[in-house]
């Protein structure tokens, strides 16, 4: 997960518009929320879209992580003109979209609206969405993984083998405090 962080961060200087893809379980949504912690909290807004069941509730989801007032008789294309006003009054803000996958491609009608705008948008997803840079969370490899495994081991030792090659950070989490070989 360190390589994803690492190209997350050398990302920011190169484009407004990045999506972090991998599988579920990679570690796209931690990558996401450390980054989001390292910044000033004032410039960073986190949406969760995992509630979400289509584009209209992504952006309306957007809108109130964004403070802003939605009518209910606002079409999708004023709603994407409203937040694209209220992003380009704050140019220094990453906007952070985890769980794109809720939605998959009815989010990129909104990406596409607020492309192009100061500040940044940041979205994590299993299938690439929206315009910008790909940035793929690849699995972990074999020693990063025991090394999770023994760092979240709760009891005896055991060697986690079998869910250190699946590369997946959260299976080995999950194994680790479950004591799963």
């Amino acid at each position: 997960m360190a390589h994803a962080s690492a190209v997350l961060a050398a990302s920011l200087d190169h484009g407004p518009d990045l999506c972090l893809v991998g599988p579920p379980g990679a570690g796209k949504s931690t990558v996401l929320r450390r980054h989001a912690a390292a910044r000033d909290p004032a410039d960073v807004v986190f949406v969760d879209l995992s509630g979400c069941r289509d584009g209209v509730e992504a952006s309306a989801t957007v809108a109130d992580a964004l403070g802003v007032l939605l009518d209910s008789w606002l079409t999708a294309s004023e709603v994407a003109d409203l937040l694209r006003r209220t992003l380009a009054d704050r140019p220094a803000l990453t906007l952070i979209l985890d769980e794109a996958d809720a939605v998959g491609a009815e989010v990129a009608p909104l990406l596409e609206a607020l492309a192009g705008l100061p500040g940044q948008r940041v979205v994590a997803s299993a299938e690439p969405v929206g315009p910008g840079e790909v940035l793929p969370v690849e699995p972990l490899e074999d020693d990063a993984c025991t090394a999770l495994f023994e760092a979240n081991h709760t009891g005896w030792r055991s060697s986690g083998t079998r869910v250190c090659r699946s590369g997946s950070p959260l299976a080995v989490r999950l194994a680790a405090l479950n004591d799963v070989d």
